[in-house]
């Protein structure tokens, strides 16, 4: 099989690996404030990770609709079936203090937070508990969201796996190297990202732990099986190999 090599390097402020829910919120409140922000997603973020075919609850705390006690809530919640003693309370703090303001954020993305008419809680409480779990129409939220990012500004790079990481001669992260899989023939593509600038990888699972190795050996990497010191060690070239001994993948 043939693989491409792009001699340009495609460069970004804001560079996020995974475009799931948290990655394209990433890159939305990112965008919003005029960073150069670049999703790179493995499959199309309009359907891809834990929220692809859609949702019908979120968790989240509403004053008017729970009471203005945010630490009885937290107690409460704790007490739910979806909650327990190893929930951070840190975490849950903050989680349920902002939830109500992206709630009003997905509505404003075109994301039916009320199909009810009003916010509407069910479910995933014992009985006699207050509910916490706002029923909503999501079937549209990965699209909504995919929509925003780029109407904000940000870039979208679908059926692009990245597999390594590329850091400079200090060991600072400074960007990815990805496989664009969008044609028949496979493109090596690097994504480089300003001094100032960072890189997240959102909800992108054990992909790379668990094929790292035949995704290096794909990408041509120089001095296979290692990370590459920088943009100077772009293009790839050809790992060495010995005839008469397979590859070790």
């Amino acid at each position: 099989m043939s693989i491409k090599v792009r001699e340009e390097i495609e460069k970004a402020d804001f560079l996020i690996v995974g475009g799931g829910i948290g990655g394209l919120q990433a890159a939305i409140t990112a965008s919003e404030r005029g960073v150069d922000t670049l999703v790179v997603e493995k499959a199309d973020t309009r359907r891809s990770g834990c929220g692809a075919n859609g949702n019908d609850h979120f968790a989240c705390y509403i004053p008017k609709c729970h009471g203005e006690d945010l630490e009885l809530v937290m107690r409460e919640v704790n007490n739910t079936m979806d909650s327990g003693p190893m929930q951070d309370p840190i975490m849950l703090r903050t989680w349920l203090g902002r939830s109500f303001d992206v709630i009003r954020q997905w509505e404003s993305y075109g994301i039916n937070m009320r199909p009810t008419g009003d916010y509407n809680f069910e479910g995933h409480s014992f009985p006699g508990q207050q509910r916490y779990h706002l029923k909503f129409d999501g079937r549209n939220q990965k699209k909504a969201l995919t929509d925003t990012a780029r109407k904000n500004g940000a870039r979208i790079r679908n059926r692009t796996l990245v597999n390594d990481i590329l850091v400079n001669q200090e060991g600072r992260v400074i960007g990815a190297i990805g496989i664009d899989v969008s044609e028949d023939e496979p493109e090596v593509t690097g994504f480089i990202f300003s001094i100032r600038g960072v890189m997240i990888k959102v909800k992108y699972g054990n992909f790379i732990a668990r094929y790292r190795n035949f995704l290096l050996l794909i990408a041509g990497l120089e001095a296979y099986g290692s990370r590459p010191q920088g943009p100077s060690h772009w293009p790839p070239k050809a790992p060495a190999h010995r005839p008469g001994k397979p590859p070790n993948l």
